[in-house]
């Protein structure tokens, strides 16, 4: 509900007209019931300023949120839930599943974040050599990361056919968040996985945008336009561009229910 407070006029100054918002969404465990020392943190979009945070009462998150966008979580301890997009006070169908950080598997969590750790490491380093210009490093660099792309392509392969896509309880938030970014680089297990990824978002588990994205990436693997616009591509001349759309006029509106920004905004990232 939103509730508007005029700024006092003061002489000299400009009068303007500001807006508040509360906005309560439902927060508990994956079983339905609310978690004890539950609190609910809100961010400014683009991460300036301090986060707002506010007990939560009864499976409810209720805070007072001025006139913009913020990302919005639920913490409790050794829990948390995925951030969801709030614009102006409003996240229309969204609720807060706390997960455990740490789950039943911890021996199998902490081998996600090692893969992950090789991953981004590679990348990295491919950065380093591409910034220096560096020919020969820039080639190495580039055969390492294959390398390392294929030997974690190989682990999530053997991972899926013996347990199936992971889940927080067994490998934590964390954990199922790891095993995504690794399927980012392991574009023949993406498609088999799609269904498992929706459900794991409709679940809480994993964030809508990081779904959105994958969504993108397969259909730019598979030679189809995209629906969210998440993916670009060098032009001809080795520029970046945006990826071809599925449908311009409806992207931002399937953005929105995605937790992702308007797309004029998020191509301004990349000077676009």
């Amino acid at each position: 509900m939103l509730k508007a407070f005029v700024v006092a006029c003061v002489a000299g100054t400009a009068c303007a007209l500001a807006q508040a918002a509360s906005l309560s969404l439902p927060c508990a465990g994956s079983d339905g019931r609310p978690i004890a020392g539950t609190v609910v943190k809100a961010l400014r979009e683009g991460g300036e300023g301090e986060p707002a945070v506010a007990p939560a009462q009864d499976g409810i998150c209720r805070i007072e949120l001025p006139a913009g966008t913020h990302w919005v979580k639920a913490e409790a301890p050794g829990m948390r839930s995925v951030a969801v997009r709030a614009v102006d006070g409003a996240a229309p169908g969204r609720e807060l599943r706390l997960l455990p950080l740490t789950g039943q598997d911890a021996g199998e969590q902490r081998r996600l974040q090692q893969m992950v750790q090789r991953d981004q490491a590679a990348r990295q380093a491919l950065q380093a050599a591409q910034q220096q210009g560096d020919a020969p490093r820039i080639e190495q660099a580039e055969r390492d990361m294959q390398e390392v792309d294929r030997a974690n392509q190989a682990q999530l392969a053997q991972w899926l056919q013996a347990r199936g896509f992971p889940r927080a309880a067994d490998v934590g938030f964390d954990g199922v968040g790891a095993f995504w970014l690794l399927l980012q680089h392991a574009p023949d297990l993406m498609a088999p996985c799609l269904a498992q990824l929706r459900a794991a978002a409709a679940a809480g588990e994993l964030q809508r945008s990081n779904l959105a994205l994958s969504e993108d990436r397969l259909a730019m693997v598979q030679g189809r336009p995209q629906r969210y616009g998440s993916q670009l591509q060098p032009d001809r001349d080795g520029r970046l561009a945006l990826y071809p759309l599925l449908d311009a006029a409806k992207v931002d509106a399937w953005r929105a229910e995605m937790d992702l920004e308007p797309l004029a905004e998020y191509l301004k990232h990349f000077g676009l």
